[in-house]
């Protein structure tokens, strides 16, 4: 049997497709959320936790530091009390459940970095289950499973050496994919796609949360506001009226691409913000006498950190483009990042990268990039609709370790 903890209605139809192309595995999913347990009850069993005073302990036993990086509670939309009520609620019921912990083959979450997904993992890991962490690629058509988790708490950054028992990648393979992944850049990010069964399926969530179906867990959050962020989030945006100054893609620069300020990555996983990366690209592009080129995200909006932008040109007489990303990069001398996307496409074309944050290419150099994508991502694409084959079922399968 394969557990599977759901927290989200997208992540539901992610996860119904891996369980539908998987014909000779049972799966059991779980959830807090009342629109993920309609979705999947009529074809898996679903066991649906709730909320209830009854399964809380003495919240001080729970260690605060174990909590705060939890990206709820990081965030503000979730208190640091009601994520620790959140995990012990969760822990219990899964105690009750009185699972044959023989029989489960793997546990999977996606991300595993809220409390609800804290606690699904302690809970089979400390039963000697084994584990797997999923999440985006980023990268057309493919998804990653790692063992200890996703970004910088992955297998591969703590050693990205396994990749160099791969089979090895004719250079052919990977330029007929380039194209691919170009014609994939070139077109709309699935991501920016927002359906209005995502907004129907929170408001169902958060309703049913005081009706005693589910749980709440942003209890910072009202719907309203909710709603409203997740409507702004997918909206175009430029980021502010700022004036883009024209990129000479044949002089040599350093290109560094800005975060957008509340990037996860950036707040767990870097000891430095994108100011201060800046500051450190800038002594770099002296040291090649080269320009230095910054591309802000466009979904940047916090009018602060945009002064602040402008306030470092001044000072450093920088230029700020607005190019495409793919050409900045394929032309750059030097690509910087903190711990961005950007940095696994710069090694992607097999540029020189420099990474200021803790990244999961941070230890990759070409051959690495060339392994991870074409030996070690599982081949799944997130946003079709197609069911994953039995070959990469077992090759996701086969990343699960005790």
């Amino acid at each position: 049997m394969i557990a599977v903890y759901v927290d989200n209605y997208d992540r539901a139809t992610f996860f119904y497709r891996l369980a539908k192309g998987a014909n000779n595995k049972r799966f059991l999913f779980f959830t807090t959320k009342y629109s993920v347990y309609q979705f999947l009850k009529s074809d898996f069993e679903v066991v649906l936790f709730n909320a209830h005073s009854k399964y809380l302990n003495d919240a001080n036993a729970l260690a605060d530091s174990d909590f705060l990086n939890l990206t709820y509670v990081y965030r503000g939309s979730q208190s640091l009390e009601h994520a620790k009520s959140v995990y012990q609620m969760i822990s219990a019921q899964l105690i009750n459940q009185q699972l044959n912990y023989d029989h489960i083959e793997v546990a999977i979450v996606f991300n595993g970095n809220s409390a609800s997904q804290k606690a699904f993992i302690d809970h089979f890991s400390g039963r000697n289950v084994k584990t797997l962490f999923s999440e985006i690629s980023n990268l057309p058509g493919k998804v990653i499973f790692d063992r200890l988790g996703v970004n910088a708490k992955s297998s591969l950054f703590f050693d990205a050496h396994q990749l160099d028992m791969l089979p090895s990648i004719a250079p052919e393979k990977h330029k007929q994919w380039i194209k691919v992944y170009e014609d994939y850049k070139n077109n709309p990010i699935p991501q920016g796609k927002l359906e209005p069964k995502f907004i129907k399926a929170y408001i169902t969530d958060y309703l049913s949360s005081f009706l005693g179906k589910g749980i709440r867990e942003e209890d910072k959050v009202s719907l309203l506001k909710k709603v409203t962020a997740v409507l702004r989030l997918f909206r175009s945006k430029s980021s502010s009226d700022l004036t883009y100054d024209d990129a000479d893609l044949n002089c040599d620069y350093i290109f560094f691409p800005t975060q957008v300020r509340y990037d996860s990555q950036l707040i767990l996983n870097s000891d430095i913000n994108n100011q201060q990366a800046i500051e450190k690209a800038v002594l770099l592009a002296k040291e090649h006498g080269c320009k230095l080129y910054v591309k802000i995200h466009p979904a940047e909006t916090d009018p602060e950190i945009l002064k602040d932008y402008i306030s470092l040109k001044n000072k450093y007489d920088f230029l700020i483009v607005n190019s495409n990303t793919t050409e900045l990069i394929k032309s750059a001398k030097v690509v910087t990042t903190i711990n961005s996307t950007i940095g696994l496409e710069a090694l992607i074309y097999n540029k020189e990268l420099k990474v200021y944050g803790r990244a999961i290419y941070s230890d990759f150099d070409f051959s690495r990039i060339l392994s991870y994508i074409h030996n070690y991502l599982v081949d799944f694409d997130y946003f079709s609709d197609e069911l994953i084959s039995e070959k990469e079922l077992n090759k996701l399968l086969s990343l699960a370790s005790k």
